[in-house]
């Protein structure tokens, strides 16, 4: 073997190993994790509040709160039966950021309506996404996927 080959090996094990040893003192420590805490802790529904569905109705009813109580009546506008207002009303909550109501709707004919089944959860922004379904109908090819058009307030923020 010539000397030029021994002396260009050599060099470049040498800096090779520079390299990885300076490579060592460079790269900082790993990064305490943190669990990322969600901003609140219970959601409440703002007053006026509203979702739009994947089939193209706008549903809206007002809310104040993490219960929908006392069935205020809700309306739903678009989508392909036109619009409609519910004859039972809308009950249910919020536990958490999770949302779970059901709306009693009444398509104006003599028949039953239908029983809307929302759930859903809300994420860190204050909006809304979940489906629903007709509780009468729950053929999984007729679900609805919904978002809400307004924030939720937040009751109690994380600690």
């Amino acid at each position: 073997m010539s000397r030029l080959t021994i002396v260009d090996r050599s060099q470049l094990l040498a800096a090779a190993t520079a390299i990885t040893a300076a490579g060592f003192f460079t790269v900082s420590p790993a990064a305490q994790a943190h669990p990322i805490l969600p901003p609140c802790s219970q959601w409440g529904f703002p007053g006026n509040f509203e979702l739009k569905q994947s089939n193209g109705y706008v549903v809206d009813f007002y809310a104040t709160g993490p219960t929908v109580t006392g069935f205020p009546t809700a309306s739903a506008t678009g989508g392909s039966n036109g619009p409609f207002q519910s004859s039972g009303g809308v009950g249910g909550g919020i536990q958490g950021q999770h949302v779970d109501f059901g709306i009693l709707w009444s398509l104006g004919d003599p028949g039953p309506g239908s029983d809307g089944h929302y759930r859903g959860v809300v994420g860190y922004d204050g909006f809304a996404h979940g489906s629903t379904y007709d509780e009468k109908d729950p053929d999984p090819r007729h679900v609805a996927h919904w978002d809400s058009l307004v924030p939720f307030v937040c009751i109690t923020p994380a600690g």
